[in-house]
Order: C-alpha cells, then structure tokens, then sequence
C-alpha cells in the first residue's frame, strides 16, 4: 500500500510544517516512521519539503530504511 496519498491529504489539512517535523510522544518525526515501515514514496516526500533524520531520537531513517527490501534503494 502506498501511503503518499494519505501523507498529502493530511498535509493539506494539517500544513506540511506539521507533518514534516511534528515529534510523537517517543520523539520519532514521521520521516523516521516512513523509513522503518518502508515507506520509500513518503521519505522522498517529506525529505522534499525539510525533513531531517537527524531530528529523530536514537536511529537515522536512513538505518531504519535498512532493514526493508522496498526502501533500501532509497
């Protein structure tokens, strides 16, 4: 499943500034959650528009992206 669609109504309802660099309660951005779940299409998206793997608290997104198949070209 792709997840873009998603990430970009929720953009447009919430502004990308919150997408982009909103933390949860763990401190994880959504970029770092797109990575670790694969999302390859969302990490290009929010990496577009200012997202930082260094604002993620203990792994990179790009670590994350790893240890799935579908990202790993990202």
């Amino acid at each position: 499943m792709d997840a873009l669609p998603l990430v970009e109504w929720l953009s447009g309802r919430l502004g990308d500034e919150s997408v982009v660099r909103t933390k949860n309660g763990h401190g994880h951005t959504c970029l770092h959650k797109a990575a670790y779940f694969g999302h390859a299409s969302v990490c290009d998206w929010l990496v577009a528009r200012g997202a930082d793997d260094a604002e993620t608290p203990t792994v990179s997104a790009a670590e994350s992206c790893q240890h799935f198949n579908n990202c790993r070209a990202w």
